[in-house]
């Protein structure tokens, strides 16, 4: 079968050479148990193990659920929290979703890779979740897991940067070292947009509750799916408008241009303002001097226009700005107003 949709939970041990160095009896022991224990909390959440596809110590199991997985994966470290044949065995653990090749009883796709990328990020004892596994595992979960933000991380085989959370057994909130990625919380540098729609209060003040509920409503579901056209690493709503951080300020600069044009069809026009600059993505939050900038930039744009500062203007190739800033009007070919 292709294209399956399937959950994935990869795991192994972390130190297991020295381990296998120094108390090679107890390990041999050690890994029967854990064989074990890692099937059983396979089986346990109706899940697959796929030992074949494991490695020495190492173990790949498969979930129609995403909340099967993840909830499987916190079974694992709560068995593995004694000791094991004399033996502190700490399990790194992911969990992924996405599409695979089911063939022959083995699974096939960059999703693989990508747990397995995953799971060499995390700490002995740690278990790690994807975005998309935690979004579609979350509404499931209820009180059972805690799933914390760990902040985004740019992780090898992943088209972009990754959003990764903790999960962990209610009330255990156990605390590890910053994930082994080389490039936390997102690049260096991005391009942030700041947007908000114009006399917003003016718009809603003729309009009932249920009114103005739909029509913000409607505002934040524009916002999120223009991010996800232009790739938006991250989105946030902040009273009638949003902030966005790309990683192309050129995709920034058309998230903008695409906002106003929507606004307009439905009579309403936006300020907006971007700048590039180093900022950091954590718990949700975009922090990070560029966004001061961006405010500023939007605070000031007349309605209807996308300020720019001088560096946003000149990584886009818009000419003909002024000392610090550029500025694209609301025409439909936009022009660069002094």
């Amino acid at each position: 079968m292709t294209g399956e949709l399937c959950s994935f939970l990869m795991s192994d041990l972390e130190g297991s050479n020295h381990l296998w160095a120094t108390s090679p009896e107890s390990m041999s022991e050690a890994v029967r148990v854990l064989d074990a224990e890692v099937g059983a909390a396979v089986d346990d959440h109706r899940g697959t193990l796929l030992k074949a596809r494991g490695e020495g110590d190492s173990h790949f199991a498969v979930f129609a659920l995403a909340s099967d997985a993840v909830t499987s994966a916190c079974a694992l470290q709560a068995r593995l929290s004694e000791p094991v044949s004399g033996l502190d065995l700490r399990a790194r653990v992911a969990v992924h979703v996405g599409e695979v090749d089911a063939i022959d009883g083995d699974y096939y796709g960059v999703v693989v890779n990508q747990t397995a990328r995953l799971r060499a990020i995390a700490h002995g004892g740690q278990s790690v979740v994807s975005s998309v596994a935690t979004a579609l595992a979350a509404p499931a979960l209820a009180n059972r897991v805690e799933l914390r933000s760990l902040g985004h991380h740019r992780i090898r085989d992943f088209a972009r940067v990754e959003e990764v959370f903790q999960a962990s057994s209610p009330g255990s909130s156990p605390s590890f070292p910053p994930l082994r990625t080389a490039d936390a919380h997102g690049p260096a540098l991005m391009a942030i947009a700041m947007v908000d729609i114009c006399s917003s209060g003016r718009i809603v003040q003729h309009l009932d509750e249920h009114e103005v509920v739909a029509l913000n409503v409607g505002w934040v579901r524009s916002m999120r799916r223009l991010g996800e056209v232009h790739g938006a690493i991250a989105l946030k709503p902040l009273g009638d408008g949003c902030i966005a951080a790309f990683e192309d300020p050129l995709d920034c600069v058309a998230f903008a241009q695409d906002f106003r044009a929507s606004a307009a069809a439905e009579g309403f026009e936006i300020t907006a303002g971007i700048d590039v600059g180093r900022v950091e993505l954590t718990d949700g939050e975009i922090i990070g001097s560029a966004v001061y900038r961006s405010n500023r930039l939007q605070r000031d744009a007349a309605p209807g226009q996308i300020a720019l500062s001088r560096l946003a203007s000149e990584l886009v190739g818009v000419s003909g700005c002024g000392e610090s800033r550029g500025r694209l009007d609301s025409s439909p070919d936009p022009a660069i107003a002094p």
